[in-house]
């Protein structure tokens, strides 16, 4: 899919298998139970969309923009983020399992509950973020640091 713009739209349980989302725009969008398996968001911009229970499997995020979203109960598993921004996001009680962040920046972002098993982040900020209740156990990463700028 190339150039594409979806406002106010729901998505219910759909299947994003594979499909390529570059330059693709939602706003005020709704994506309940959603999967995305294999699918490619390339300068997509996601603007007050909302997603419950969706499922990203080894998807990838490029230069990806989300605003004001907010994520329920995702769950992230061998998911790349690369150079993808979150400004104002809110994530409840996701799960990011072998995900790696590289170049993200996490700006006015709360992360509640999140657990993370296996995942990476390199040259990922976190600024005027809030991570309530993090796990970093030894179920969900055996090892982690926090480096100070």
């Amino acid at each position: 899919m190339g150039f594409a713009i979806f406002y106010n739209t729901k998505f219910g349980d759909a299947k994003f298998g594979g499909t390529k989302l570059g330059s693709t725009k939602f706003g005020s969008t709704k994506f309940g139970s959603a999967k995305f398996r294999g699918t490619k968001f390339r300068g997509t911009k996601f603007r007050s969309t909302k997603f419950r229970d969706a499922k990203f499997r080894s998807t990838k995020f490029r230069g990806t923009k989300f605003g004001d979203a907010k994520f329920r109960g995702t769950k992230f598993r061998d998911a790349k983020f690369g150079s993808t921004k979150f400004r104002g996001t809110k994530f409840r009680d996701p799960k990011f399992r072998s995900t790696k962040f590289r170049g993200t920046k996490f700006r006015g972002t709360k992360l509640g509950d999140p657990k993370f098993r296996s995942t990476k982040f390199r040259s990922t900020k976190f600024r005027g973020t809030k991570l309530g209740g993090t796990k970093f156990g030894k179920r969900y990463t055996q090892q982690h640091k926090v480096a100070k700028n």
